[in-house]
């Protein structure tokens, strides 16, 4: 058994699935942050990996008190339901001995290097270069819920809505900073937006632009997003290597720009990719739709028509675009199938749209 203590998030009760479990059993959420506690803990106790028999689903009911509870957090994809046994998913990265080895190792570390410090650059506070993380306060989130309608700003999906092949999870919402915190991004309404899972996780930490997303704006039409101004000018390493990384590198010879490869190298038909490009071979190899490959070379187009970015062969970078699914349109289904993705189905209603 792992010990007498778990570890716990604090932004644990803001966190969507707490409110979607909330929301399915009819009780306060803070109440759900209890008995999950309990439940995290009895796998704690008497288990070795998270893995307990299909027999305890009906006892984890017994432990909180709610019938159904179980079934809340499977619904949740914070547990999951085998047939045979009742899996804690993240078990090893919140409980258990790994998980509690890695946080007695960081603390170590931590002392280590406070002991160490030589002098007083060093021991400065961690908000003199950049950002501390904290919960979002439940007022402000709700604030964002509202008035963004309780839908994701980019996508335009509805709390709660999910398609064939997505999970619940899929359909619940988060916010999302606009502007990411990791880039300076404030935790100001101006930067905070309402965003379902699928996007936040495609946006990651980019700005909608670097994306591919269309910028959210407000009532005004004024787009959202800002810095915080206690944020210093001085950036941690991490950001000082990516600044560096974005600076602008001389183009090899012959490079050009896509809309400049494009003109010099359409056939009669106003066509780019000839029929006999290996990427049609790769496509039919691996099961990926045509219509799927059209609608990511006209994504491919839209993405790169700004000229920046200069290659002397377009066609041999479309297809490891396409090779490693660089802009996100489509997922592979448990059969094999190719479907879209939030991405891939927003991509096709604006090039819908655009036509």
């Amino acid at each position: 058994m792992a010990g007498d203590w778990i570890k716990f998030d604090i932004c644990t009760s803001d966190k969507p699935e707490i409110w979607a479990i909330a929301e399915a059993l009819n009780i306060d959420p803070d109440a759900v942050v209890g008995k999950l506690l309990r439940v995290w803990a009895w796998f704690d106790q008497h288990t070795e990996d998270g893995i307990a028999p299909i027999s305890a689903k009906s006892m984890m009911d017994r432990l909180t008190g709610i019938t159904g509870f179980c079934d809340a957090v499977i619904a949740s994809d914070w547990m999951r339901d085998d047939g045979i046994s009742l899996v804690l998913l993240g078990f090893d990265k919140h409980n258990g001995k790994t998980a509690k080895q890695r946080i007695n190792t960081a603390r170590r570390v931590a002392n280590h290097k406070s002991r160490n410090a030589g002098n007083a650059e060093s021991n400065a506070p961690l908000t003199q270069t950049h950002q501390e993380r904290t919960c979002i306060p439940r007022p402000i989130r709700k604030l964002v819920y509202e008035r963004d309608g309780s839908a994701c700003v980019y996508c335009q999906r509805k709390e709660g809505e999910y398609a064939a092949g997505e999970t619940r999870r899929d359909g619940l919402l988060s916010i999302d900073h606009v502007i990411p915190f990791t880039r300076n991004g404030s935790d100001s309404l101006d930067n905070l937006v309402t965003c379902c899972i699928p996007c936040n996780s495609y946006k990651s930490d980019r700005t909608p632009d670097e994306a591919g997303l269309s910028w959210p704006v407000n009532q005004n039409g004024k787009r959202y997003g800002s810095v915080s101004p206690s944020v210093s000018s001085a950036l941690p390493k991490e950001e000082k290597r990516r600044e560096d990384n974005t600076k602008k590198k001389p183009a090899p010879n012959g490079a050009v720009s896509l809309a400049r490869f494009i003109e010099a190298n359409q056939d009669s038909q106003g066509r780019t990719i000839l029929i006999t490009d290996p990427i049609f071979k790769y496509a039919e190899e691996t099961g990926i739709p045509p219509e799927y490959l059209s609608l990511c070379w006209r994504t491919f187009v839209n993405k790169y028509s700004d000229n920046r970015k200069k290659y002397t062969d377009w066609r041999a970078v479309f297809r490891s675009a396409v090779r490693e699914n660089w802009l996100k349109l489509w997922w592979i289904a448990d059969d094999g199938s190719y479907q879209l993705t939030t991405a891939g189905k927003q991509a096709k209603l604006q090039q819908g749209a655009a036509a």
